[in-house]
């Protein structure tokens, strides 16, 4: 399925290695998403950043380097802000990228009348 409409937007904080297995995941779908947009509010290590090195290699990964505890609700605000595909995928940064989404994605693209699915 044609995913080049989609962004994946996610939110990192401390974790690095949460971040790392949610790219990972992402990377392991073989789907080409139009965007990943990583919004960090916590400290953006040498550890992360290695990380972001290593998947912006693998996906069209861009990291919004946020406020020190910026917050979920900003953060979300900040990846929407920045997407320029139709639909947004949000995954927390520790989970895996539902193996659903091409179903969901077929689910909205068939019913008009549905803003979004969980």
């Amino acid at each position: 399925m044609n995913m080049d409409d989609v962004t994946v937007g996610t939110k990192s904080f401390y974790r690095p290695e949460k971040i790392r297995q949610c790219l990972e995941s992402i990377v392991k779908t073989d789907l080409d998403f139009n965007q990943v947009i990583v919004a960090d509010d916590g400290d953006i290590t040498e550890e992360k950043e290695e990380i972001y090195e290593e998947y912006g290699e693998k996906l069209p990964l861009e990291v919004v380097d946020l406020e020190f505890d910026y917050g979920l609700g900003g953060s979300r605000n900040k990846v929407y802000d920045k997407m320029d595909g139709e639909y947004l995928l949000w995954v927390d940064d520790d989970m895996m990228m539902p193996r659903s989404v091409t179903v969901m994605k077929e689910i909205l693209e068939k019913r008009d009348e549905l803003g979004g699915l969980s």
